[in-house]
């Protein structure tokens, strides 16, 4: 525990003078001092998380202090969905990307769940729709392409046996 001076602030406060505080809200709501790397100290433990994916299973390591938005990161390559398509749940909660995995009690070899966004399986849903209706109408145009090449080379061979006199 730390002395405060009469002013309020801490004794190892005049060698941090220069230096000003920054704040952040924690998921409970209280107020704390917002954490920085300090380069002295000991790297964060790596945990690692195990991600499951309808029957697919993933097993992702990760720093302790790493926020759910830096895991989706990691996911994104392997599920091939984006970051804002996915949705990890945490002991039965939705957590949002800026929670760190500490906080939330994520420990090693903890479970987390990953499910897709219902608004982007819809998204996806009607641009498949509409990739096909793009993909039906492209084949409708080259097989007209095809049929108009054919008789172009028909009229090519009527031209030049009209060059050469003879009546069609």
């Amino acid at each position: 525990m730390r002395k405060t001076g009469s002013d309020g602030g801490s004794a190892a406060g005049a060698e941090e003078a220069g230096r000003e505080v920054e704040w952040e809200m924690r998921p409970g709501g209280m107020l704390v001092q917002k954490r920085r790397a300090d380069p002295g100290a000991a790297a964060a433990p790596e945990v690692r998380v195990r991600i499951s994916y309808g029957a697919a299973k993933y097993e992702v390591s990760v720093s302790s202090l790493a926020t759910f938005g830096e895991v989706k990161k990691l996911l994104t390559a392997e599920t091939r969905l984006q970051p804002g398509e996915q949705r990890l749940m945490y002991r039965g909660k939705e957590r949002r990307d800026g929670e760190y995995l500490d906080l939330c009690g994520v420990k090693n070899l903890s479970k987390v769940v990953l499910v897709q966004d219902p608004t982007s399986l819809e998204r996806r849903y009607v641009e498949m729709r509409r990739n096909a209706r793009i993909q039906s109408a492209q084949r409708a145009i080259s097989d007209v392409s095809f049929e108009v090449d054919k008789l172009a080379d028909q009229v090519t061979a009527i031209e030049k046996s009209i060059s050469n006199g003879n009546k069609v």
